[in-house]
C-alpha cells in the first residue's frame, strides 16, 4: 500500500518514468536550446562560441566599470531607532531560523550546492545542529565561504523565440544556507521598511500591494481626463534595474538610514562575495565575482532594491518641491 502511494505521488510529480515524463522534458529542452544568439550586435552559432559569449556578457553586466557615483547630498527621510537596531542586530534564534526555512519555498530549483529549502526542512531534526552553528559563524564574522556564496545564473526565456541575449532573464540560484540566511535578514528587514520607505512605493513592502500602484494610476489618468486640464505623465523604465545596483550607494543609503555596522558587514558577506557561474544549454560555464547588482531570486534583494529606489523618491519629491514640475490629486 505505502509502495503504490509513492509511486502514485512520484508520478504525480512527474518524476516517473513515463512516456509522459519523457515528453515534457523534451519539450523543456527544445524550449532552453540556444542554437543562435545576439550578443551586443554580433550573432553566435557556435555551442562554444555562445557559451564563451554569454559568459563574458554577463561578466560585464555584473561588474562595475564606475567607480564613483553622485549621491544626494541630504535624504529627507525616517531612520532607525535604538530599538529597531537591536531586533535587526541580535542573535539569531532556533525558532527564527525554523520560521525563515519554514516560509522559504521549498520546491525552488538548486543552488551549486544542490540541496533544497525542502531537504532542510524534512532533515531539521538531524541538521539543525550544523545549521545554528553555521548561523552562528556568520553572526559573529559577517562572513560567507566561496562554496555558500557560489550561485548559478540561470538563463529563462522571455518569449518563446530567443533572438537576443536580452529575451533571456538570469535568475539567481543560490545555495541553501546561503538563501535561509537571506531570508531570515529579509523577514527581520520587512518590519522596520514600512518606517523608512515613503508612501509613494508600493512594491515590497508589508501592508502594501504593488497592485495599489496601478489601480491608483488609472484613477489619475481617469480624473485629469475629465477635467479637462492639460498635464504631463511619465513612466519611468528603468532597464536591467536589480543587475545595476551600485554596492557603494547602497551602503551609503544603510548607513544614512541608521543600519549599525553589524548589519552592513552582513550584507556585504551575502550580497557582495558573490561568485557567479551561468548555466549555458544546462550546463555551468565561468566563474567570475560580482561587484555591482543584486540577486534575482534572492529572499533579501526586493528589500534591499526598495532602499535604493527610495533615492529615486527622495529626488523627485525634491524636484517638486523647488517647483520643477507640480503634481496633481484626484477629487
Amino acid at each position: 500500500m505505502l509502495e503504490t502511494e509513492v509511486e502514485r505521488s512520484v508520478d504525480q510529480a512527474g518524476g516517473k518514468n513515463t512516456g509522459y515524463f519523457h515528453k515534457v522534458a523534451n519539450y523543456r529542452r527544445r524550449v532552453n536550446y540556444i542554437g543562435r544568439i545576439r550578443i551586443n550586435g554580433q550573432f553566435l552559432e557556435n555551442k562554444d562560441a555562445i557559451a564563451m559569449g554569454i559568459v563574458g556578457y554577463y561578466q560585464g553586466q555584473f561588474r562595475e566599470s564606475i567607480q564613483h557615483r553622485p549621491f544626494p547630498k541630504y535624504l529627507s527621510t525616517s531612520d532607525l531607532g535604538e530599538r529597531e537596531r537591536y531586533m535587526l542586530d541580535k542573535p539569531f534564534s532556533e525558532q527564527e531560523i525554523w520560521l525563515g526555512l519554514r516560509d522559504n519555498d521549498g520546491s525552488k530549483a538548486t543552488g551549486p550546492d544542490g540541496f533544497t529549502i525542502e531537504f532542510l526542512k524534512k532533515c531539521w531534526q538531524w541538521l539543525k545542529g550544523d545549521v545554528l552553528k553555521a548561523f552562528q559563524d556568520f553572526y559573529e564574522s559577517g562572513f560567507l565561504p566561496n562554496w555558500v556564496t557560489h550561485s548559478f545564473v540561470c538563463l529563462a526565456p522571455k518569449k518563446d523565440t530567443i533572438e537576443d541575449i536580452k529575451d533571456l532573464r538570469p535568475i539567481n540560484l543560490i545555495g541553501s544556507i546561503n538563501k535561509l540566511i537571506s531570508k531570515v535578514l529579509s523577514r527581520r528587514l520587512s518590519l522596520v521598511l514600512p518606517n523608512l520607505i515613503s508612501q509613494q512605493q508600493q512594491a515590497s513592502v508589508k501592508g502594501r500591494q504593488i497592485s495599489e500602484a496601478g489601480l491608483i494610476a488609472n484613477e489619475l489618468v481617469d480624473s485629469r481626463r475629465k477635467s479637462r486640464k492639460p498635464g504631463l505623465m511619465f513612466k519611468i523604465d528603468i532597464e536591467k534595474a536589480f543587475d545595476n545596483v551600485n554596492w557603494e550607494c547602497l551602503f551609503k543609503i544603510l548607513t544614512v538610514l541608521g543600519f549599525s555596522d553589524k548589519w552592513k558587514k552582513w550584507v556585504k558577506g551575502t550580497m557582495c562575495s558573490l561568485i557567479i557561474s551561468v548555466l549555458v544549454i544546462g550546463e555551468a560555464k565561468g566563474f567570475f565575482k560580482a561587484s555591482k547588482g543584486l540577486r534575482q531570486g534572492d529572499p533579501l534583494s526586493p528589500g534591499l532594491f526598495v532602499m535604493m529606489m527610495e533615492v529615486l523618491s527622495w529626488m523627485l519629491n525634491s524636484a517638486r518641491e523647488a517647483g520643477k514640475f507640480e503634481g496633481f490629486y484626484i477629487k
